[in-house]
């Protein structure tokens, strides 16, 4: 069992109810990751200081957990439009919101500690700069305890969809695999490139083995086609739910036309399953349908802000980070002490079963902006939190010394459902079933329903709403001279696993935000 300080560095949060409705920006190339980042060089194993940064379609909402000059644990948060993978904003703080135990009570803002600058190198890579420092870089907090050059961890498999692009970016081939600690099994499924009659076939299922060069951190796969080993290769890199890479020809082609050398591989992680029993897998799902139950199919928690979803009233506030990563939980809890004074708590636990539980430990002597390298300590027990997932983005959390209440993954302007704005991207639908692969277009409202995103891609019209509000699944419709084809799937974070027409299954991905942004970890 990891011990809590293995995560302190991750420690604490910072933030009060988020604001909405933040305006769109120039594209950037990669999408990056939500969830707890560090400063680079402070990653020591002691406690201190970190962030929550929370990216939906462009704009960004970041908690700075932090201490004060006198070495109390505060917050702060900003927020606003990523530019060409730049953000700056004022250090926002607040003051006397809802302790644990207390009735309700609307935070107020009351200064700002200056400015922040953040300019993002790669999805997980980047620079910030504080108050009276200098630029330092900072990077995706990565836990999953998964040894370098391996694809999975001991005893588990992942499933990931994956997108093969042309040169204007849009899918040619949908790859679905299952990776274990040294390769993927069985062979990817491909399916015809649109609008050709050529498929790459996977002919044997092969067990596939790659090889990893730690230099460039880059796994390389040869892939079987038409039964013929080494035809194609993909060469990848991949970081906890998101992937990129390229995928080329090494030899002759048994099939005309024969593709291109190279193209860009995008993809995202759907589930890890742990195979250490000998009767079933027992998976944790980032995408889970509908079909899918516990025991089986557990959820895993979208990683970034998440709220109680009674206090979502566009006031100041509390909430919460939370990110999980194979099979261990980490969450920072933004609040208040009874004086009003901003504080943050943080929890560590093992995670199961879509449950968690562990104490609220309080943090005190960390670094302040502008200050000397210092280490936090230990500071106290604010008592226990439980959390219980019952999707993705929903669950419920109680706090010491209150009931259990609701909480959602909080989504912010326009990504926020049901708004039809939520769905505009480049979406593929891929149906193995039905050898069938898609690929739509949204980029406005349809005039005759303002509930009902379209654009182009089907033959006459594609349409796609929350016909059920937000608490449903997103149904699309293709519809052409002489059928109807009825998507329906629930996105998290821009991937999905739904039905089609009811009778067979369906995996999604938003290859595009409404931006134009690759998903996954964007061009390799």
């Amino acid at each position: 069992m990891m011990h809590a300080r293995q995560f302190q560095r991750s420690a604490a949060l910072a933030g009060s109810v988020l604001f909405a409705a933040l305006g769109a920006q120039a594209a950037g190339s990669f999408t990056v990751q939500n969830g707890n980042w560090v400063v680079t060089s402070e990653l020591n194993g002691e406690p201190g200081r970190g962030m929550n940064i929370d990216v939906q379609d462009g704009t960004l909402v970041m908690q700075v957990y932090n201490y004060d000059i006198a070495g109390q644990p505060t917050f702060h948060m900003s927020y606003g439009p990523i530019t060409a993978n730049h953000f700056s904003g004022a250090l926002r703080q607040y003051k006397d919101g809802r302790y644990y135990g207390s009735g309700p009570r609307s935070a107020e803002e009351y200064g700002s500690a200056g400015d922040v600058q953040v300019n993002f190198t790669s999805a997980t890579t980047g620079t910030i700069q504080f108050p009276g420092e200098p630029a330092v870089a900072i990077s995706r907090y990565n836990f999953d305890n998964i040894p370098a050059g391996t694809l999975s961890g001991p005893k588990t498999t992942e499933q990931w969809l994956l997108a093969e692009l042309d040169d204007s970016d849009k899918p040619v081939n949908a790859i679905l695999l299952y990776t274990t600690t040294t390769g993927f099994s069985p062979g990817p499924m491909n399916v015809p490139a649109i609008n050709t009659a050529q498929s790459f076939k996977d002919g044997s299922g092969a067990f596939t083995i790659c090889s990893y060069a730690s230099a460039t951190q880059q796994f390389t796969c040869d892939i079987q086609f038409d039964g013929t080993p080494g035809k194609r290769k993909l060469v990848w890199s991949k970081n906890l739910e998101s992937m990129s890479g390229r995928i080329s020809a090494t030899g002759g082609c048994t099939f005309s036309p024969c593709p291109p050398t190279t193209r860009r591989v995008v993809g995202m992680r759907l589930g890890i399953g742990d195979t250490s029993s000998a009767v079933k897998v027992d998976w944790q799902m980032d995408a889970p349908s509908a079909s899918m139950s516990p025991p089986i199919y557990q959820p895993a928690p979208d990683p970034g802000n998440w709220i109680i979803t009674s206090e979502l009233d566009g006031k100041p506030g509390r909430g919460m980070a939370i990110d999980v990563q194979s099979g261990k939980l980490v969450m920072q809890v933004y609040n208040y002490e009874t004086s009003g004074a901003s504080t943050f708590h943080m929890a560590v636990a093992d995670y199961a079963q879509g449950k968690a539980a562990d104490s609220l430990i309080r943090y005190e002597g960390g670094r302040y902006y502008g200050g000397p390298a210092l280490i936090a300590h230990a500071a106290g027990d604010a008592g226990p939190v439980q959390v219980n997932f019952t999707s993705p983005t929903k669950g419920t959390i109680q706090f010491p010394g209150e009931p259990a209440v609701s909480m959602q993954r909080y989504q912010f302007g326009d990504a926020a459902a049901p708004q039809p704005e939520s769905l505009f991207g480049g979406w593929m639908i891929f149906d193995p079933g039905k050898n069938q692969l898609e690929y739509y277009t949204l980029d406005h409202v349809y005039a005759g329903d303002p509930t009902v995103a379209t654009g182009t891609g089907a033959l006459l019209s594609i349409r796609c709403n929350y016909p059920g509000g937000a608490a449903e699944a997103v149904k699309c419709t293709d519809q052409t001279f002489t059928s109807i084809d009825d998507y329906r799937f629930t996105p998290v974070n821009g991937r999905a696993i739904g039905s089609h027409d009811e009778t067979s299954t369906i995996y999604v991905l938003r290859v595009k935000d409404r931006n134009g942004v690759l998903a996954g970890l964007g061009k390799f």
